[in-house]
């Protein structure tokens, strides 16, 4: 074993540094802060209205899955009309990245929370 380099990947958040009740915290101040900003969101009419003339709609937005519920419900609040809606799914972006990452530098050296909680628990 002379010579070989010893690798260890290392993640921050939950890994190096314990803070699960301060994040649980501020992921809800952020999800009471994203609801508030739904409600005074103003709807685009006029292109609420040509999405009628399309055979098929499909809403491609950046908001996290975590917010399908909220989404839908302000469609169907402002009856936007859409046949499929693709979310962002972050943890599988993340998890995605990181693991390419990680395997060109080490793949037996990855130390990370996110690998406990599988990709689709960690939000």
């Amino acid at each position: 074993m002379e010579g070989k380099e010893r690798i260890i990947i290392v993640d921050i958040d939950e890994t190096l540094f314990k803070s699960r009740l301060i994040c649980r915290f501020f992921r809800k101040v952020a999800q009471i802060l994203f609801k508030l900003s739904l409600n005074l969101q103003k709807p685009n009419e006029e292109l609420i209205n040509k999405l009628r003339h399309y055979d098929k709609v499909v809403i491609l937005t950046a908001r996290g899955v975590n917010y399908w519920n909220l989404t839908e419900r302000q469609l169907q609040k402002h009856h936007v009309h859409y046949d499929e809606i693709i979310m962002c799914n972050y943890s599988k972006l993340i998890y995605t990245w990181k693991k390419s990452i990680v395997e060109r530098i080490c793949p037996d050296a990855w130390v990370d929370d996110i690998k406990s909680f599988g990709v689709e628990g960690y939000v």
